[in-house]
């Protein structure tokens, strides 16, 4: 039976350390308060997948293991994350995983809530046909990653956090002669553009979503301001 991992890719929610473009449209408080309830919906619903897969969250900084060691419900493993740049410590967390033996990894951001739980499964199911799976995120970027082998090309040699990271890494893939499979766009929420459009589909799914702390804390802001101001 291969072996599978998920891996959630988080920080731990301090004001202006997280979610920083966020200001000023919400205070430094709010936006970490809101990183933190999509952190944890996420993690719920990595919790609710019952496959018999591993589950892990690789944190930044070193010092945060205290914090996640007293939130994270029972079944997570903490990784924590190696390396100076985002790229790196991409790398060093796919390898760290191979070398333990698992053969089908999945690495996903903390902050897409809105991402189809059903995705993460689906991931791992197409590794078994391809090379590699993608989710893009929508602004030139992806939400989820999937690999069954280490490459470091695939992030080192990336422009990480621009809006060209998804069309290099396909670049790359297809340079190295893998396969990739293209799920779909999970948006990740950045910027004040992101928090609009966020917003306005909360309203319009709200009944039917599972992200309950996501809803409180956008219910608590109470974003009615004037956006255009804000951005």
């Amino acid at each position: 039976m291969e072996r599978e991992i998920l891996i959630i890719m988080a920080k731990e929610p301090r004001p202006g350390f997280v979610k920083t473009r966020l200001t000023p449209a919400l205070t430094p408080d709010q936006a970490a308060g809101l990183y933190e309830a999509f952190l944890f919906d996420i993690v719920e619903q990595a919790q609710a997948d019952h496959q018999n897969r591993f589950r892990s969250i690789s944190f930044v900084p070193l010092t945060a293991r205290p914090y996640f060691l007293k939130r994270l419900p029972s079944g997570f493993d903490l990784i924590p994350q190696r390396g100076a740049t985002l790229g790196k410590r991409l790398t060093n967390v796919v390898q760290d995983s191979v070398n333990l033996g698992f053969d089908r990894i999945v690495i996903r951001n903390s902050d897409s809530p809105l991402m189809d739980p059903t995705m993460q499964a689906e991931a791992f199911a197409k590794l078994s046909e391809f090379d590699a799976v993608i989710s893009p995120d929508g602004c030139g970027g992806y939400s989820l990653i999937g690999l069954k082998k280490s490459y470091p090309q695939l992030f080192d040699e990336i422009p990480m956090s621009t809006d060209s990271v998804l069309e290099a890494t396909l670049s790359q893939a297809k340079a190295l002669g893998l396969q990739v499979h293209l799920l779909e766009p999970a948006p990740d929420v950045d910027c004040p553009q992101d928090l609009r459009a966020f917003s306005t589909r909360l309203q319009e799914e709200a009944s039917t979503l599972r992200i309950p702390r996501t809803l409180a804390r956008m219910k608590e802001l109470n974003l009615s301001f004037d956006w255009e101001t804000k951005s």
